[in-house]
């Protein structure tokens, strides 16, 4: 017998965090070797983690930057509509739509609308093997 070096996971069955002050967050993938994380919460090989985020209506994450050194982010809208704050300029989002946010980006998901913002978010580590 073979040994199964893949897994199925499915948000909802991940216990969401609270984060970036009215966030829900689940973390679906993370990479091996994540402090205070066990075997079984930690799969990727690389640098890199999917999260489903949750806000809702009329409510917005804080606005933060990550440094140039450390990651950048996909956002890719799942349900709902709002905007993200990208530095000084806001961009509506919506089903289907997906923004890249750079490292040393100021950000911040805003919830404008009347139903739940969930946008599924890719985030990169910006280091380079060997740095």
């Amino acid at each position: 017998m073979t040994k199964r070096n893949w897994t199925k996971l499915n948000w909802a069955d991940r216990q969401p965090h609270a984060g970036h002050e009215n966030v829900l967050i689940n973390y679906i993938y993370e990479p091996k070797g994540m402090e205070g994380k066990g075997e079984d919460e930690t799969t990727l090989l690389g640098q890199w983690r999917l999260t489903k985020h949750s806000i809702q209506p009329i409510k917005r994450g804080d606005f933060h930057t990550n440094e140039a050194d450390t990651s950048e982010h996909v956002f890719y809208v799942l349900g709902g509509r709002g905007q993200i704050k990208l530095d000084e300029e806001s961009v509506d989002i919506g089903v289907g739509d997906a923004v890249h946010v750079p490292p040393s980006v100021g950000h911040q998901s805003i919830n404008n609308g009347d139903e739940w913002l969930e946008p599924l978010v890719i985030s990169a580590s910006t280091k380079r093997v060997g740095q």
